[in-house]
């Protein structure tokens, strides 16, 4: 390959890397000011968003930790039945909140809630 060819090549990948977006930024993990009924019914549907099943959120879910254990009963194909478990996490990303579930990308912001960045855990 000649010199002329193999620069014009590292330029086409550099400004293909220009025009790429940059990363998401990562949230913080956050708590709930406050819980009103607005903010329950749309971290429900939130919720129920990511799961793709209605979910149900205890009055006071994320007032306290960033984290909300979902758990179900269900059935393996073996008969066995199984505990599915679901980690939601709420968190604060560029001042505004957003649900997601643990170890999956997608992220739903929750524009009528209000959430502070969580304590460090210890």
């Amino acid at each position: 390959m000649s010199r002329a060819a193999w620069l014009a090549a590292v330029s086409m990948l550099l400004a293909g890397c220009a025009l790429a977006a940059p990363p998401r930024p990562a949230g913080q993990p956050a708590t709930l000011i406050a819980n009103d009924q607005a903010c329950l019914s749309a971290m429900s549907s939130a919720a129920s968003r990511l799961t793709g099943h209605p979910v149900t959120l205890a009055a006071d879910a994320f007032l306290i930790r960033d984290r909300v254990v979902l758990t179900s009963i269900g059935q393996s194909a073996d008969g066995r039945m199984t505990r599915p478990v679901q980690v939601l996490q709420l968190r604060l990303s560029q001042g505004r909140c957003e649900l997601k579930l643990q170890d999956r990308e997608p992220v739903v912001p929750v524009t009528d809630c209000r959430c502070r960045r969580a304590a460090a855990r210890q």
